[in-house]
């Protein structure tokens, strides 16, 4: 594997939620936007923390990606998240 690589990373970690293993994916994102920040490595990140049962983690990335783009985001995130309303 290209360990410097994001665009690896991402679809590394795409591979591990196919397969159910939502933890491994969700640190494989969060090393891709870690090398890269790009979009969908950190709306990625926020659904693998998420299936993890990693909420206060997912919700960091799905809000990261909420200011990213907005305009996407409202219709993939919760409301709460995409208008900034309280955390739970």
């Amino acid at each position: 594997m290209a360990p410097e690589d994001p665009s690896v990373r991402l679809h590394y970690g795409l591979f591990l939620i196919d397969i159910g293993r939502n933890r491994e994916a969700a640190l494989e994102f969060e090393r891709a936007v870690n090398l890269s920040a790009e979009y969908e490595s950190v709306f990625n990140a926020g659904v693998a923390f998420r299936l993890a049962g990693q909420l206060d983690k997912a919700e960091q990335y799905y809000r990261r990606a909420a200011i990213m783009r907005p305009e996407v985001n409202k219709r993939k995130l919760p409301t709460s998240i995409v208008q900034g309303g309280p955390r739970k």
